[in-house]
């Protein structure tokens, strides 16, 4: 005796498993293509010039620099948390926001000049690999 299932159609069962694994795959395919897209867009981000709209805090993080860097080229504070736009701080100064743009842009090259970013093989090393360099040194 051989039981045999025929092939004409699904079942209500069959259809609803059916379903809920196409809903199951554009969920997932909906995130992994938000995920993509904040990926590459974290990339473009890297690059992206100071606007008006943005923070001192915003533009640190956004260029790996301390916001102490930021402040003192901007003639704040250095131990506050100023979280005005650039184009309200360039007009509570009474400059003009090409002016506070410069001086961004000077501290970001400087501190860059100063403070390099490693090699992405230093990077990719092991602590202790780092600590036996720097020994050698």
């Amino acid at each position: 005796m051989r039981t045999v299932r025929s092939a004409r159609g699904f079942n209500r069962t069959q259809w609803l498993m059916l379903a809920a694994l196409i809903g199951v795959l554009a969920f997932t395919a909906f995130f992994a293509i938000r995920a993509a897209r904040g990926f590459l867009y974290w990339d473009m981000k890297q690059e992206t010039p100071v606007r008006g709209w943005m923070s001192v805090p915003y533009v640190a993080r956004m260029h790996n620099i301390p916001e102490p860097v930021l402040y003192k080229a901007l003639d704040l504070p250095p131990d506050g948390r100023d979280t005005r736009p650039l184009i309200k701080i360039a007009h509570d100064q009474n400059r003009p926001f090409k002016e506070v743009e410069e001086k961004i842009a000077n501290a970001l090259l400087e501190h860059r000049a100063f403070n390099p970013t490693p090699e992405p093989a230093a990077a990719a090393q092991e602590p202790e690999q780092q600590v036996q360099e720097a020994n050698k040194q």
